[in-house]
């Protein structure tokens, strides 16, 4: 541990020199995101599964014709 302006700090887990991104990680903005995520449809409507994790369906509208106002 060394000790710079009264704060401990610790080695470093990089260099400045090593990359911002790597090769093959996926980013969410990337296309094809947007179809592979829970709740979003095909024609660009969204399901509840898209704001909530927990026990989406029951979230989603009672008759099938009311438009889905998913929250948040």
């Amino acid at each position: 541990m060394r000790t710079i302006s009264n704060i401990r700090v610790g080695k470093p887990q990089t260099t400045p020199s090593t990359p911002a991104h790597e090769p093959g990680v996926r980013e969410g903005n990337e296309l094809g995101s947007y179809e592979r995520q829970a709740g979003h449809l095909p024609d660009g409507r969204a399901t509840a599964a898209r704001s909530t994790g927990i026990n989406p369906e029951s979230r989603n509208p009672i008759d099938p014709r009311m438009p889905n106002l998913p929250p948040a």
